[in-house]
């Protein structure tokens, strides 16, 4: 389906391994993981920053908890958090700004059991020997803690770096420190494996058997990569890197007025994009669309009654998905809680699109848009095993990461169809990844004229392009904001996809492809040099979806 997928200087990164998987209980973790240092890698969310008008990316209860067995490995680890949040800005765009307001929730995740999420708060597995309160009943959380630590940082990643794309050098996804990923033969024991080598496991997910280590040194010269790699049972291992939301610069997601949103009066579609949802014969009844972001807004009037109740936070390792700010600067870039509302955007725009499909929020972002790779990769599996039918990925990083790869591939191969924004640099290198792996609808900006918008990323592995630019959507406590970005045309492409569902149920991820492809309009580019390099066209909705007849 797609033509290139390599970004210069990861093709080692590309060894890899495809594994089944039915996420049935999701990683087990160690409480204190310390994780992200300096070099972390992130994934963002895609936000622009553009001039045209785009205005900046994306922002940002479930009572029934899903039945997550229990993780199993335990560490006795300790620290490491190997939390994502730390980091910056996705990729894209540049500009400015002001702009954090509120936002996102993700806090830093200690399991404690305190998550400030819906009723009743979702109960976490503690496997550690320090009483804090969280050993909660069933069924166990996203993720089990195994820490022995009692530094009330059991969150998945706690501190990532920075991660700002808009400067061009992929070296700005970083890796965190002591963190690596391995996938086990699936009858390997990770504790097992990891009291070897003298590590600790910090999370598991079960299938397919992949684990989140903490290391004793810093991975960064690859040593104890490459002796990890020689053991048997090991498939594949990676450094963890931080991911991020394409955000371009807050002020494109916020007024000018530090702190505040762009408030708009209602949802509104962008200029150029041929469909009204009103008057359609389909409107993605029963399709389940899994928002992996910043979380949403459950109690929103415009998300409400499409927020499904078995929503998870792999940040937090609880299943509070609300879309919160933590008021922390969590990836030091002096703006606090920039990308809060993110999430609840993208979710807002697939539901314009897709009034009647159901919302599955997955929270591998924190409230200034970072995560980690590990986070994403089981987000990624926890939504497949949940039913979802399509993955929203307004996210990304310009590491290739084997997990991610491993868990697109994954999903792909059990009929679901993955949608990733290309991000918002302007650029054609380094690619964002997942956005560039071949089993993802990769998604690109355009304006009003078809014409490719001055943020978006473009290259030759990019599906198709949707509007992006001056979107109104969701935001959090009831309001509404327009925002611009990559991250918001990925939604309308999950919302279109969402309307074929309904029609056909069980069609192939393959036809899918064909069909956003055959019948996707033509682009009215300024620049001829940029032919072929926004996939095969702008996404038509009132072509793909025949209400005649």
């Amino acid at each position: 389906m797609k033509r290139l997928l390599i970004a210069p200087g990861w093709l080692a990164a590309l060894c890899l391994i495809v594994s089944l998987m039915q996420p049935s209980g999701l990683l087990a973790q160690d409480d204190d993981e310390e994780g992200v240092d300096e070099g972390d890698d992130v994934v963002v969310p895609f936000q622009s920053d553009d001039g045209d008008g785009d205005d900046g990316e994306e922002e940002g209860d479930d009572d029934d908890e899903p039945a997550l067995p229990p993780a199993g490995e335990e560490d006795n680890g300790d620290d490491g958090d190997g939390t994502d949040d730390d980091g910056g800005d996705g990729d894209e765009d540049s500009g400015g700004d002001e702009g954090d307001d509120g936002g996102g929730d993700d806090d830093g995740g200690d399991d404690d059991g305190d998550d400030d999420g819906g009723a009743p708060p979702p109960p976490v597995t503690d496997n550690d020997d320090n009483d804090d309160g969280d050993d909660g009943g069933a069924p166990p959380p996203p993720a089990t803690d195994n820490d022995d630590s009692d530094d009330g940082d059991d969150d998945l990643n706690d501190s990532i770096l920075e991660l700002d794309d808009d400067d061009n050098d992929d070296a700005t996804d970083r890796p965190i420190s002591n963190q690596a990923l391995v996938q086990l033969d699936q009858g390997a024991d990770a504790g097992e494996f990891a009291s070897r080598y003298g590590t600790a496991v910090l999370r598991v997910i079960p299938v397919p058997n992949i684990a989140l280590l903490r290391l004793d040194s810093a991975v960064g010269d690859g040593r104890e990569l490459n002796a990890l790699l020689a053991d048997a049972d090991v498939i594949w291992s990676e450094r963890n890197f931080t991911t991020q939301a394409p955000e371009g610069r807050p002020r494109y997601f916020f007024s000018s007025v530090a702190g505040e949103p762009q408030i708009v009066d209602g949802p509104a579609l962008p200029e150029g994009l041929e469909f009204s949802p009103g008057d359609a014969c389909v409107t993605g009844e029963s399709a389940v669309i899994a928002v992996l972001d910043t979380g949403v807004d459950p109690d929103h009037p415009a998300l409400a009654a499409n927020i499904l109740a078995n929503g998870v936070n792999m940040i937090e390792n609880t299943f509070d998905v609300r879309d919160l700010p933590n008021g922390i600067d969590d990836d030091q870039d002096g703006q606090v809680d920039e990308m809060v509302g993110h999430g609840t955007h993208v979710a807002g725009i697939a539901l314009q699109v897709a009034p009647d499909a159901d919302i599955l929020p997955v929270k591998v972002l924190n409230s200034d848009g970072v995560g980690d790779a590990f986070s994403v990769t089981a987000g990624i599996y926890y939504a497949v095993e949940q039913g979802a039918d399509v993955i929203n990925l307004s996210l990304g990083t310009t590491y290739e990461s084997i997990a991610i790869q491993t868990a697109v591939d994954d999903a792909s191969s059990d009929g679901v169809i993955v949608v990733a924004a290309t991000g918002n640099g302007d650029r054609s290198l380094p690619v964002e990844f997942p956005a560039a792996a071949d089993s993802v609808i990769s998604v690109a900006s355009t304006t009003a004229g078809a014409d490719k918008a001055s943020y978006s990323n473009f290259n030759e592995f990019v599906d198709i392009s949707a509007p992006g630019s001056n979107v109104s959507s969701a935001y959090p406590d009831g309001l509404y904001t327009s925002a611009s970005g990559t991250s918001m045309s990925a939604p309308i492409v999950a919302g279109s996809i969402a309307l074929i569902l309904e029609r056909q149920p069980d069609v192939t991820v393959e036809s899918i492809f064909a069909v956003l492809q055959s019948t996707s309009g033509p682009f009215e580019l300024s620049d001829p040099a940029l032919e072929g390099m926004l996939g095969a066209g702008e996404i038509d909705i009132d072509a793909m979806i025949s209400c005649s007849g």
